[in-house]
């Protein structure tokens, strides 16, 4: 999950240097959204992202609010050092980590740490229910307004027809193509 970001204002960053903070995708419009002074009450709510801004001058060592994930049936909930991962959301099997002791998630410590597993167990419920209002159309005024689109795969779009045939030749592209025209 540790993926590098690099975030350049001179203006404001005026030494160049690394953290270990724990930040996500999710956090970047909480961020823009105090740098430019867009008041709470203008935002839609919930937000699952908190702002980085305070980080451009100076390093936190830790984060208040956990970073939840969900993807294809899976989840995880990352709060500083622990991990909390479903391999299946829909069953009520967990498994924690201690990321700074155990990087490898070899050791699994949701029954040698009843407190922090069950404590981020319910925050990820709390968290993944709040996703399903979303997609209902229940956190938004007036529901959802349009529902989600179909997916729309790239390599059937119009718009890369003119960049099929070199792409074809690409090694990363090749098995795709391939598989995508049988």
């Amino acid at each position: 999950l540790r993926v590098p970001c690099v975030i350049e204002w001179p203006a404001v960053i005026k030494v160049p240097r690394t953290t270990e903070f724990p930040a996500a995708t999710m956090d970047i419009f909480p961020t823009i959204a105090e740098i430019v002074g867009l008041p709470k009450s203008a935002m839609v709510h919930p937000i699952d992202g908190i702002s980085i801004r305070e980080l451009f001058g100076k390093d936190l060592k830790s984060r208040k609010t956990p970073i939840p994930f969900r993807y294809m049936g899976k989840g995880a909930l990352v709060d500083n050092n622990y991990k909390l991962v479903s391999l299946d959301i829909k069953q009520d099997k967990y498994e924690l980590y201690n990321l700074k002791d155990d990087p490898k998630e070899q050791k699994n410590l949701v029954l040698t740490e009843p407190k922090i597993a069950g404590k981020m167990i319910e925050a990820y419920k709390r968290w993944n229910q709040s996703v399903e209002s979303s997609v209902s159309g229940k956190d938004y005024p007036g529901g959802l307004i349009e529902s989600d689109p179909k997916p729309r795969p790239w390599v059937n779009s119009p718009e890369y027809e003119p960049y099929m045939e070199e792409l074809s030749k690409r090694l990363e592209y090749k098995n795709l193509l391939q598989n995508t025209a049988e």
